[in-house]
């Protein structure tokens, strides 16, 4: 790499973190001298080093690092995009990370592209690592709720209510790589949302998760589709609750699954005065998983159902009077 290069990667990195992730459409909430991200709560970002860290993934680096990790986008890609975003050329290298970015032409959502036959490491992904129930699998591909993209991730798709496409998450179904991140352009505020026209709704933080409860309900010998799932993309992105509720009202019956941690069950609470404040209508039940998560407790049940006593897993839920 000559000299050069080497100026303009320099410039690259000395775009403001915080401008970046605005750029990509997420909200930075200042805390103290840091960071969060109001759909990663987890993410924290470092603005007098112009770094972050995500402490649910362990990922973290640069600007350049939090592109690749939010796009997917190769090295090479994140490089030219950065450049174009901070209007970095050969003659150029006026860019102040302190300035403000001028609005323009948001890109379009865009779904990534289909891989072309067999969904091989789909199905390997769902069904052997994250042992999820055959035919919940074959229900969610049918209805187009996810699908394998050319580069073998997992997308998940989230349908506003004109059945249209809106957002889309991606996972790595690479053992050991625990990549996921958002199509660029998502609406964060839909959500990840099953719908079986049900008056029943399970709240998760993750599509997984859901898939997860609809499997222990096929497992029990009882029709998952008999119910709605939502996945919040996060504990905290309430808007996708909101979105939910607003605009599908046949659901009555609300079951926060949310993970058992602590940034879990403080979100749970926030929910439940959301939910009583603005939908005092509704009846609200908790399932709290015995591990971190209802995909940690399936992959534990079906490792040693001998050693693992659960109760009859969402009969169990505790109604909440609000």
């Amino acid at each position: 790499m000559d000299k050069n290069s080497n100026y303009q990667l320099d410039e690259i990195k000395n775009i403001s973190i915080i401008n970046l992730v605005e750029k990509l459409g997420y909200t930075p909430i200042k805390k103290g001298n840091l960071f969060n991200l109001k759909e990663h709560d987890s993410l924290v970002l470092y603005p007098e080093t112009n770094s972050f860290y995500q402490f649910s993934t362990g990922d973290g680096g640069s600007v350049i690092d939090l592109y690749m990790k939010f796009t997917d986008s190769s090295l090479a890609e994140t490089i030219k995009s950065l450049k174009d975003f901070s209007n970095i050329t050969d003659d150029n290298f006026t860019y102040q990370k302190d300035n403000k970015i001028e609005k323009t032409e948001e890109k379009r959502f865009v779904l990534p592209v289909k891989s072309e036959g067999k969904y091989n490491k789909l199905y390997a992904y769902l069904c052997k690592t994250r042992v999820i129930e055959s035919p919940v699998i074959a229900f969610v591909l049918k209805e187009k709720y996810i699908y394998q993209d050319e580069k073998n991730n997992v997308v998940f798709v989230g349908y506003n209510k004109e059945k249209q496409p809106v957002n889309a998450t991606k996972r790595s179904t690479l053992t050991g790589c625990s990549f996921k991140g958002d199509v660029f352009g998502s609406d964060k505020s839909v959500g990840f949302f099953i719908n079986n026209k049900s008056p029943n709704l399970y709240v998760t933080e993750s599509a997984i998760d859901s898939f997860s409860i609809m499997s222990f309900l096929h497992i029990e010998g009882r029709n998952f589709k008999d119910n709605n799932y939502l996945s919040l993309s996060g504990a905290s992105n309430f808007k996708a609750l909101e979105y939910t509720l607003d605009n599908y009202s046949n659901i009555k019956n609300i079951s926060l699954a949310l993970d058992n941690d602590t940034t879990g069950q403080e979100q749970k609470n926030k929910i439940l005065n959301l939910i009583k404040e603005k939908y005092p209508d509704k009846k609200i039940y908790i399932s709290t998983p015995k591990a971190k998560d209802f995909n940690q407790d399936l992959v534990n049940f079906k490792q040693n159902t001998k050693t693992i006593i659960r109760e009859k897993s969402l009969d169990s839920c505790l109604e909440i009077t609000i």
